[in-house]
């Protein structure tokens, strides 16, 4: 038997004021495991990651897990890891200080998983450098770390391969290919770039 989707959406409306709408009566149903959403630049990849983190307030009812989306806010919050690694917030952070930062809101961060890919990403030579010091790549290499391990029931990830050399592509492929798909937690991956040698359970192409 087909398991139900961890999230849904009906209805998806939506568009920024005095411009067409971006989405008009879009039905999703994403299932465990990752979804692949790609399409041109402008699509609206990003919007669309960030009405399903409730930044931005779509028409429709969305609901994980059954937990409806407005219901419990501190909830969905919990249930949903979205964050923004280019943000200035988290410049003077350590990748650990990263980690540690967002298990305040995802207590379940497993840090002995964490601290497995942050070595596979070959961040343990800058370990203690604050991630204004790093490069792009490495920048993305610390936010994928956290993100991948959080434990949350909905992973957004916007633009996950920037930055990433091809080594790096590898390693996010393979967390990715391992990540289990019979829990009810599903990563959302927006990507204009392929990445090699990965198949998601799911994948959804924005018109342009």
């Amino acid at each position: 038997m087909t398991p139900p989707p961890v999230l849904q959406w009906r209805g998806l409306a939506f568009g920024y004021g005095g411009q067409p709408p971006l989405f008009n009566g879009l039905d999703l149903a994403l299932p465990a495991g990752v979804t692949l959403i790609d399409g041109e630049t402008g699509c609206g990849k990003s919007t669309l990651l960030r009405l399903l983190a409730g930044e931005l307030a779509g028409h429709g009812e969305r609901r994980l897990n059954g937990l409806r989306c407005g219901d419990d806010p501190t909830a969905w919050r919990q249930a949903v890891c979205w964050f923004d690694v280019r943000d200035p917030r988290f410049d003077a952070l350590t990748a650990e200080g990263l980690m540690h930062r967002l298990r305040q809101t995802h207590a379940a961060l497993d840090e002995a998983a964490w601290r497995q890919l942050h070595d596979r990403f070959g961040l343990a030579e800058h370990a203690g450098k604050p991630l204004y010091m790093l490069s792009r790549g490495s920048r993305q290499k610390a936010a994928l770390a956290v993100a991948l391990n959080c434990q949350a029931t909905l992973t957004l990830l916007d633009e996950a391969t920037a930055g990433l050399d091809a080594a790096a592509l590898r390693t996010l492929a393979l967390a990715l290919q391992h990540l289990p798909r019979n829990t009810p937690r599903a990563v959302v991956m927006a990507s204009s770039v392929p990445l090699p040698g990965f198949t998601p359970a799911a994948h959804i192409t924005l018109p342009g």
